[in-house]
């Protein structure tokens, strides 16, 4: 038996200790769990082998275009790109007279939109053509709406304006395709441009005929949707800027680039220094690429992307101690949206209808969801693998099984719980 003088501590101990365990499964608990939706079955079959670790996707006003890259072979969209004669049967006229690629079930090929390249152009061979699919999802039906082969870089639509950068065989340097309409017609808007970006060419922000775009190492932009383009600025142009910042980043650093609402661009590379890690940050002007401010701080940006109001929300990982809050960015300032103290926040993505976060709460494993960046859920965690993504439109996640007789891809949403989501 304890003696007398003991008991009030281990009464006490206890009660800590039950109060622990009630608020640690409260919080391991306090997640909502997705609901799995009908499976469905795509319409065409895709041809094998495809790479799902290309499976990537763009808002589309409320819906979402997605693109998939495939190793297989189709002899339809070989032979429209070697010879470019199925400009007839792919590509109507417009009324402007310019041939338009409508979008839909007949899965047209955007390799008839670009003219026959002669004989003797001598093309660089950056790697061997795949065939990519073009697919839409309004959040109830995914569709295979076109085709291309050779090589996408990148797609992304602004509020009605959608372009998609491509790499075609036989011509040189960059292609570039738009859309007025969220990618229900196509046309070509400029054809052998951006000699110097690379095969990490991606877009930064596009507004009508205002495209931001960055490979590895430059900053571009054009005003007149694609025909001419600028260096806006490069890693090289930041660095000797100030020449006492940055000195513990890698010799050949790699820079992000995101746009705010304010017209300023972000730009900033991490590194892990004796001291932990940081970063070099700098804002730029989006028009003139004139450097407005340069900094070094303890911490780093781990990730960035565009509200639906247009806003730049950032996610910021800070030095010893480490912190973890979700910012939203405009110019100089700096709002806090979201704030966990130690409980890791990672791999922020979404975008204009919908924003994920994988969250240490609890027992670390759960997720948090959003709409705007300002209000968010937790989510029961699930595993993601390489067949699913969050699809851009809001439904939710979007995950592909394997095909079964006739090659034809399942499909299903896990949705959030309906109402919950503000």
């Amino acid at each position: 038996m304890l003696p007398v003088w003991i008991r009030p501590w281990v009464l006490a101990t206890l009660a800590i200790v039950g109060v622990f365990t009630l608020v640690w499964h409260f919080m391991a608990a306090y997640a909502f769990g997705w609901q799995r939706g009908a499976d469905q079955t795509l319409a065409h079959a895709l041809r094998e082998p495809i790479e799902w670790r290309s499976l990537t996707g763009t808002a589309a006003g409320e819906e979402a275009l997605l693109v998939l890259e495939s190793h297989g072979r189709d002899a339809e969209v070989e032979a429209c790109a070697a010879a470019g004669d199925c400009r007839p049967t792919c590509a109507a006229e417009s009324a402007s007279g310019t041939p338009t690629l409508e979008a839909g079930s007949a899965r047209p090929i955007f390799n008839c939109l670009t003219p026959p390249a002669p004989d003797d152009d001598v093309t660089p061979r950056y790697r061997e053509p795949s065939l990519y699919y073009l697919l839409r999802s309004d959040g109830e039906r995914v569709e295979t709406v076109a085709r291309l082969l050779g090589e996408i870089l990148d797609l992304r639509c602004g509020e009605t304006t959608c372009y998609l950068l491509a790499r075609l065989p036989k011509t040189p340097d960059q292609t570039l395709f738009a859309s007025e309409d969220l990618g229900r017609h196509w046309h070509l808007a400029a054809q052998r441009v951006l000699e110097q970006a690379d095969s990490m060419a991606s877009f930064v922000n596009v507004a009508r005929d205002n495209i931001w775009l960055a490979d590895s190492d430059t900053l571009y932009a054009s005003r007149d949707a694609g025909q001419h383009w600028k260096t806006l600025s490069s890693a090289k142009a930041l660095l000797t800027y100030d020449a006492t910042l940055g000195g513990a980043l890698p010799r050949d650093p790699r820079f992000d680039w995101a746009l705010d609402d304010a017209g300023e661009i972000h730009a900033y590379s991490s590194y892990r220094g004796t001291d932990g890690r940081g970063m070099v940050n700098y804002r730029l002007d989006a028009d003139s690429g004139r450097i407005l401010e340069a900094n070094e701080e303890a911490g780093r940006f781990t990730g960035m992307l565009t509200a639906r109001d247009g806003s730049l929300l950032a996610l910021h990982e800070s030095g010893e101690p480490t912190r973890y809050r979700l910012y939203r960015l405009r110019g100089e300032k700096r709002e806090p949206l979201l704030e966990t103290g130690g409980e890791p926040l990672r791999h922020l993505q979404g975008g204009r209808n919908v924003m994920l976060l994988d969250s240490g709460r609890g027992d670390r494993s759960h997720l948090l969801l959003s709409r705007d960046g300002d209000a968010w859920i937790p989510m029961a965690s699930r595993y993601r693998g390489e067949r699913a993504l969050l699809d851009p439109s809001g439904a939710g996640i979007l995950e592909f099984g394997y095909p079964g007789n006739g090659g034809r891809y399942p499909y299903r949403w896990l949705r959030p719980p309906e109402g919950r989501l503000p």
